[in-house]
């Protein structure tokens, strides 16, 4: 199950401030949750970064591999360690980059 930030954020809310089934409901959401590991924390705290610095257009564009370069560099992750990031940020990337040009089309479809 995956959710957008608005939506985890909704989730969050409901369950920290709602009361009775709402409350359960978003509870029970967030307990089936996979626990977040430091290396998971970490990576998804450079992808909102990186995010930051993607092109955008008549498509969303994927994270330069400029900044991801700058960022491996500032960190000071080095062979396997520099090689992993760049790999799994980029599948990362794609997929989220895939994800929103597909709502983008199917918005697209839907106004025409």
């Amino acid at each position: 199950m995956s959710f957008e930030d608005s939506e985890l954020a909704l989730l969050i809310d409901l369950a920290r401030d709602s009361i009775g089934e709402q409350q359960a409901y978003a509870t029970s959401i967030l307990n089936q949750a996979p626990p977040i590991t430091r290396a998971g924390l970490w990576f998804w705290e450079a992808y909102q970064h990186l995010n930051a610095d993607r092109s955008s257009g008549m498509a969303t564009g994927g994270i330069p591999f400029v900044a991801m370069r700058a960022y491996a560099s500032e960190y000071g992750l080095k062979g396997h360690e520099r090689e992993a990031f760049f790999h799994i940020l980029r599948l990362v990337d794609n997929h989220h980059v895939n994800l929103l040009n597909a709502k983008r089309r199917k918005a697209d479809e839907q106004s025409k």
